[in-house]
């Protein structure tokens, strides 16, 4: 009888806590840096958020360490949902092929998929041709990306590859300095998302030579596959960024955090920022479904980082 009034007295603490969360500011952390296309989105995503909880919802960016920073500060905090990550693929991904222990991204859980990203290949707006830019490769071969493991990275390494074998990688903090130091050539190319990197494109520092896709970009249907312009198949993985939350938070709060996150995805101000940015939105592709994605961008992950034995070091 004890054991059954505890149930119920769970049950009702749980349904009280559903009602009321959330009592005080929650916070959206990030494993990227300011600036980035992930990190506009999480700012417009928590001003929506905020109104809808009449509490404050602060976003925190924790770049560095191939995501581990911010994996280990959402999982510093306490379980009870105020603190969400919102994560990008190749920091959930590549997680547990850098590190022999995974467990930091393992006690996590996705609870409303967010975004899609086309990938552009892209190097200094004064490299005029192709062949011009395989010759800066040759001359400096290296590329840059956000985070050890990224899709910036993996994209890159398949792509340096195709010249040389000594390509180094150079990971930034700071989405500015990485296109900046691309533009002024002291690195020869890189692989962003075509939203993050379309201001540098569109003020004549840098300059797109196409995308990592299947097929073309239909808004920049000018711009060739990587295939087109190489003749080779590389990695066409996608950049798509999630919230995820604490596999052990309440279940009534993940409940909660899935239905206003998919809500604020939905939301008008929120749509005009991720078209501004060429995103893709997610908010109707069921949480299945993103798992099984998921699942698959493992698969390639583990191939591709045993194939160039890329490290947590790198």
């Amino acid at each position: 009888m004890k054991k059954f009034l505890s149930l119920l007295s769970l049950t009702a603490t749980l349904a009280v806590n559903a009602q009321t969360w959330p009592e005080k500011p929650v916070k959206i952390v990030l494993s990227v840096g300011v600036g980035s296309g992930p990190d506009v989105m999480a700012r417009k995503i928590s001003e929506v958020l905020t109104e809808k909880w009449k509490q404050p919802v602060i976003v925190e960016n924790k770049p560095g360490g191939a995501g581990v920073i911010g994996l280990n500060h959402i999982n510093d905090q306490p379980t009870d949902g105020y603190t969400i990550g919102f994560l990008d693929g190749g920091t959930v991904v590549a997680y547990s092929s850098l590190f022999k222990n995974s467990e930091p991204i393992s006690r996590l859980e996705p609870v409303a998929p967010v975004l899609d990203a086309n990938m552009a290949l892209f190097a200094s707006a004064s490299i005029q041709t192709y062949n011009d830019l395989k010759q800066e490769i040759l001359k400096n071969p290296s590329y840059s990306s956000w985070n050890i493991g990224s899709v910036g990275h993996i994209l890159g390494a398949e792509y340096g590859l195709l010249f040389t074998d000594k390509a180094t990688h150079v990971p930034y903090k700071d989405f500015g300095t990485w296109q900046a130091d691309i533009s002024t050539k002291q690195v020869a190319y890189g692989f962003g998302s075509t939203g993050t990197t379309k201001s540098m494109v569109q003020a004549g520092k840098n300059k797109w030579f196409a995308i990592a896709a299947e097929q073309r970009d239909s808004r920049y249907p000018n711009i060739p596959t990587v295939k087109e312009l190489t003749g080779k198949n590389i990695t066409t993985l996608i950049a798509w960024c999630a919230f995820y939350v604490p596999s052990s938070a309440p279940r009534a709060v993940k409940e909660q955090l899935e239905r206003d996150l998919r809500d604020a995805v939905k939301d008008q101000r929120v749509q005009e920022t991720m078209s501004r940015f060429d995103y893709i939105s997610l908010h109707t592709m069921s949480l299945n479904n993103f798992k099984q994605k998921v699942k698959n961008d493992q698969t390639q992950y583990n191939a591709i980082i045993s194939k160039f034995n890329i490290s947590s070091q790198q």
